[in-house]
């Protein structure tokens, strides 16, 4: 199975969120590799993704990875960071390790299931680490279940709870129906969502139940800038 290219961002703040996304073809470019952190696009495209659970990543996912990271590097320590873990993780990554497992990882997608797609964390996390996350791509097209034109609102704001900088969207109503049907079915699968921007996963928490709501915020490792520019970029 080729890579498919896909633009994502966000972090679901209270596990309130939403998204907007057009149709991107598959591509090895999901693997690329920055040594900086990657900018945003001219256009920036808000997709909503299901994970693939725990269960799924240890019998679908994780046997693959860990044999081809062995027999590609034959490095059992690196080998190792392939582990399930919740939140779709199947990999926590060093940053200078995150070069040489780039092109390990695109082959593995010749040897995973059809509907399963892996995607890079946007940012570094706590001891300069990076995530892989593995996305259930139930179609098998690239198209997410939440994506396209459903971005009624956006604006910068705070985080009540944090005080750190935030993007609030509001859907339109056939978006927050959706959105409804989203986490209605990830709740009861116990299933995380992942909000990506720019083919890259801002975060996956999982909802408790269904959510109605149209309001969202998204959260993330963002500056002020980060969230000025972005809003600008998804109206």
């Amino acid at each position: 199975m080729n890579m498919k290219k896909l633009f994502l961002l966000g972090t679901l703040a209270m596990f309130c969120m939403t998204g907007s996304a057009q149709e991107n073809n598959k591509s090895n470019d999901s693997f690329r590799v920055e040594e900086t952190l990657p900018e945003i696009s001219a256009k920036s495209i808000l997709q909503f993704w299901p994970t693939c659970t725990v269960e799924e990543i240890e019998k679908f996912v994780f046997p693959e990875l860990y044999e081809i990271v062995m027999n590609e590097t034959g490095y059992e320590e690196l080998a190792k960071c392939f582990t399930p873990h919740n939140n779709g993780i199947v990999a926590v990554i060093k940053r200078e390790d995150r070069s040489t497992l780039n092109s390990v990882v695109a082959k593995a997608n010749g040897f995973l299931p059809e509907n399963v797609i892996l995607f890079w964390g946007a940012r570094p996390e706590e001891n300069d680490v990076f995530m892989l996350y593995a996305i259930k791509d139930d179609d098998s097209d690239g198209i997410a279940p939440l994506q396209g034109d459903i971005i009624e609102k956006v604006e910068a704001g705070f985080s009540a709870y944090s005080n750190a900088p935030i993007i609030n969207i509001k859907m339109n109503s056939e978006a927050a129906a959706r959105w409804g049907d989203l986490t209605e079915v990830c709740a009861k699968e116990r299933r995380p969502i992942a909000i990506v921007v720019d083919g890259l996963v801002y975060s996956a928490p999982m909802p408790a139940e269904r959510i109605n709501s149209a309001n969202s915020e998204i959260s993330g490792n963002f500056t002020i800038e980060d969230v000025q520019e972005l809003v600008e970029k998804l109206k």
